[in-house]
C-alpha cells in the first residue's frame, strides 16, 4: 500500500492555509530551527512562508502542494491517491491496517487491496470504453460499497456537471451511505470543496453560478415511491441488487444515462439464489452479452476473514479434520477449498467460525448460506 504524503493546502492564491500550517507543520518546523510565526498578529500566511519557509523547502521535505485545480487533476487520474489524502471514514476495527485513535475517530480511506482491484476494474473501463458499466458479485464485508461510493462522490466533487444516484436495498443502507457522503464533503478542507447550494436527509446540490459550477449526488432507496425522478444522471451505484425490492429505480435511472465518455454505472451485491435480475445481469456480463464487465470478490480476498488459534493443538485438529473429511457435512470440502484458493488454516478457521456463528436460523442449511453470502 502507498504511503501518503503530507499535503500542504494551497489556494487560489497560493496561500497556505492557516489551519494547516500551525496542525502540520509549527512544532516540525521548530524543532529544526525554523520559525513559524503566529498569523494571530494579522500577518499574511503566504508572507510568512516567503519570509521563513519556502515552497521549495516544503517541497524538499516530501510535502507535496496542492491547489484545487491540481486536485482535480490529480484525484480524477489517481483515485486511490484521492482516497488517502481526501477521504475521511469511520474506523472499523475489524479492519486490520485500522488503529483506533479515540471514540468517534475519522481515519482516511486507505483502500485495501481487494478496493484497489476493483479500481483497476473502473481504470480499464475507463481506457477502453470511454466510460465504467460494472456489475460485481462479493462476499459480504469487502468494503465494496464504501469504495464504491467513494468513487461516485469524486465525480461530484471534481467534475462540473456530474449527476450522481446511489440506490440502497433497505433504509437503514441509504442512511448509512448518505451519512458517508456527508463526512466526506465535512471532512474535505474548505478550500478543496464544491459550494454547497443545499442538503437534506438524501441529497446534497453543489451550485455555483459565477464559476458556472453545477453538480449533485442523491440517495435511494429501492421501491420507495417517487424515488429517482429528477433526471439528468450521469452516474449511478445501486449496491445489493439482488435485494431490491423492485427495479423501477435503478431502471429509471440507467435509462436515462448516456453512453458517453465520464459516465459510470455500477451494479454490486452478494448473491441471492441462482435466478432473477441480478444474477442473469451478472452472467450475461461475464458472457459477453451486454456492455457491462463482471468482476467477482471472493471471502478468501479480505484480510478480514482470518481467525488465529487460541493454540498450536487446535490448529492441528483442524488440520486433521479436514484432511480425514470427517465434517465434510458440516463445513463441505475443505481440503479441496484449500486447495483451490490456496486458503492458510487461519482461514479455514474463520470460514468454521463463520458458519457456525453467522449462517444459523436461516431457511437453507447453514452451509449453502454461506457460500450464497460469502462466495469463493
Amino acid at each position: 500500500m502507498a504511503k501518503s504524503k503530507q499535503l500542504v493546502y494551497l489556494n487560489k492564491e497560493r496561500c497556505l492555509t492557516a489551519e494547516y500550517l500551525y496542525n502540520s507543520l509549527k512544532k516540525d518546523y521548530e524543532d529544526r530551527g525554523r520559525v513559524v510565526r503566529s498569523i494571530e498578529n494579522g500577518r499574511n500566511v503566504n508572507d510568512m512562508i516567503n519570509e521563513h519557509v519556502t515552497e521549495a523547502e516544503l517541497v524538499s521535505d516530501g510535502f507535496e502542494l496542492l491547489t484545487g485545480e491540481m486536485l482535480t487533476e490529480r484525484g480524477v487520474k489517481d483515485h486511490a491517491w484521492y482516497c488517502r489524502n481526501i477521504l475521511k471514514i469511520l474506523p472499523d476495527e475489524k479492519r486490520p491496517d485500522v488503529i483506533l485513535t479515540g471514540a468517534g475517530a475519522l481515519i482516511p480511506l486507505n483502500p485495501l487491496e481487494i478496493q484497489e482491484k476493483f479500481l483497476a476494474l473502473c481504470e480499464k473501463d475507463i481506457k477502453e470504453k470511454g466510460f465504467v458499466r460494472l456489475v460485481i458479485v462479493k462476499a459480504g464485508r469487502l468494503g465494496m460499497s464504501t469504495i464504491a461510493a467513494s468513487y461516485l462522490w469524486s465525480g461530484v466533487h471534481l467534475v462540473n456537471g456530474t449527476v450522481g444516484a446511489i440506490i440502497a436495498h433497505q433504509q437503514t443502507a441509504t442512511r448509512r451511505i448518505f451519512n458517508m457522503c456527508k463526512r466526506f464533503y465535512d471532512y474535505t478542507s474548505p478550500y478543496l470543496r464544491p459550494t454547497k447550494s443545499y442538503d437534506n436527509k438524501t441529497e446534497f446540490v453543489f451550485e455555483n453560478v459565477e464559476y458556472g459550477w453545477y453538480s449533485g449526488i442523491e440517495v435511494f432507496t429501492a421501491g420507495v415511491e417517487n424515488a429517482a425522478r429528477s433526471g439528468g444522471y450521469t452516474a449511478c451505484l445501486s449496491t445489493e441488487v439482488s435485494y431490491h425490492k423492485d427495479g423501477e429505480a435503478r431502471g429509471s435511472i440507467v435509462r436515462a444515462i448516456q453512453d458517453v465518455p465520464g459516465t459510470v454505472i455500477i451494479d454490486e451485491g452478494t448473491a441471492n439464489g441462482i435466478d432473477g435480475f441480478f444474477y442473469n445481469h451478472y452472467w450475461q456480463a461475464k458472457r459477453g452479452e451486454n456492455e457491462f464487465t463482471a468482476g467477482f470478490f471472493a471471502w478468501w480476498e479480505s484480510p478480514r476473514h482470518t481467525l488465529a488459534f487460541k493454540s498450536e493443538r487446535e490448529k492441528d485438529e483442524l488440520l486433521e479434520t479436514v484432511a480425514s473429511h470427517s465434517l465434510v457435512d458440516k463445513y463441505g470440502n475443505e481440503e479441496v477449498e484449500r486447495g483451490l484458493y490456496n486458503l492458510t488454516p487461519e482461514q479455514l478457521n474463520w470460514r468454521r467460525w463463520y458458519i457456525r456463528n453467522k449462517c444459523q436460523g436461516r431457511l437453507i442449511k447453514p452451509l449453502d448460506y454461506f457460500k450464497q453470502e460469502m462466495p469463493g
